[in-house]
């Protein structure tokens, strides 16, 4: 064979050679295809903010931790925390890690990562403090995968904003009871103090000098003010306030009890002469000299003794100083009379003589 042959020879093997490759390659492209649409054709997923069912919003305000519900009304003093969550709504698994942020009025307050999150499972983040924020309108914003590391389905619902008003302080106050009675002894009481706002802060003041303020002085929100009274020396029913977070607070103590034990007459006996007139005081008291008040004293003339005096009032109730007065008048006949005193349980007598 000529040098020409072998070349058109060979040239014919590697034509064949390249036909059926390319038949090969052909067949193939099906398959290619669909592997390289795997690789850059990404899972059905989507990240969007989410309300779960036992929670009131998407974004939870409130000023105390632990609670899925919105707080209000919302004050300048209080201090806010935020719930909030995301989900996957797709129904394939995001294996990477991606970012979410919230805002306050447009201002980043908060930047958050979760690794990766399976179809249709939710995250979330609760009790973030935001602090105190003024009065008026603000606008809370979660937004979800801000770095854009998720290729989602929707691009378009990442975020979600949520209203909230936060209002000035107004201060009322309460109290319980207003009123209390004691009795003559040294007792202690309290008062319930009942603020809007545990913000609130308020004085307690005593306006007596017998009431001494024990506890509760200065406080903020609701309290109590406990209290003490001293013993009531005096001889009659005493009355007190005092003033509590600008509320009156009434206190009223019974006097000591005093109870007869002692009938006094003065004088001891009366000398008249006819005709004529004297005064007798009778006094009755208790324990440690203490005035009896409002005691029933009776007067009576002994028999012999009608015929020589007679006596006004016969009755009559001692008075503030534990005395009562009465008069007594000769008559016309000399001698001796006596009138008999009684108190309660006591008596005491006074020798009259009448004189020409």
């Amino acid at each position: 064979m000529s040098g020409k042959g072998i070349i058109e020879g060979r040239f014919s093997l590697r034509e064949n050679q390249l036909q059926n490759l390319g038949d090969n390659l052909y067949n193939l492209l099906p398959d290619i295809r669909n592997a390289v649409l795997s690789l850059i054709t990404p899972p059905d997923v989507n990240l969007t903010p989410y309300k779960p069912s036992e929670w009131l919003d998407k974004i939870v305000v409130s000023k105390t931790t632990g609670t899925n519900i919105d707080s209000s009304p919302l004050y300048t003093t209080d201090t806010l925390y935020i719930d909030w969550a995301v989900i996957n709504n797709g129904t394939g698994a995001i294996t990477n890690t991606f970012y979410f942020k919230l805002y306050v009025d447009g201002v980043e307050r908060g930047n958050f990562s979760i690794a990766g999150l399976n179809a249709n499972v939710w995250a979330y983040a609760s009790d973030y403090s935001i602090g105190t924020l003024s009065a008026g309108t603000h606008y809370i914003k979660i937004l979800a995968d801000v770095t854009g590391a998720v290729q989602e389905s929707n691009e378009s619902d990442n975020e979600y904003t949520k209203t909230i008003t936060v209002n000035n302080v107004i201060c009322t106050y309460s109290i319980s009871p207003t009123s209390r009675s004691h009795g003559s002894g040294s007792e202690t009481g309290s008062v319930g103090v009942t603020a809007s706002s545990g913000s609130c802060s308020w004085t307690a003041a005593s306006n007596a000098s017998w009431i001494t303020i024990t506890s509760g002085s200065i406080g903020a929100g609701n309290g109590t003010v406990s209290y003490s009274v001293s013993a009531n020396a005096g001889t009659s029913t005493r009355t007190g306030t005092m003033t509590i977070a600008g509320q009156t607070f009434i206190v009223t103590q019974d006097v000591v009890s005093c109870e007869a034990e002692t009938l006094t007459v003065f004088p001891g006996k009366l000398p008249l002469k006819r005709m004529t007139s004297g005064d007798v005081t009778v006094a009755v008291t208790g324990v440690d000299d203490c005035a009896v008040e409002g005691e029933t004293v009776t007067a009576t003339i002994n028999k012999a003794g009608k015929r020589r005096i007679s006596i006004s009032p016969t009755s009559a109730m001692t008075d503030g100083n534990g005395e009562a007065a009465f008069t007594i008048t000769a008559r016309n006949k000399t001698g001796i009379a006596k009138v008999i005193f009684n108190a309660d349980s006591l008596k005491k007598s006074i020798t009259v003589r009448v004189k020409k």
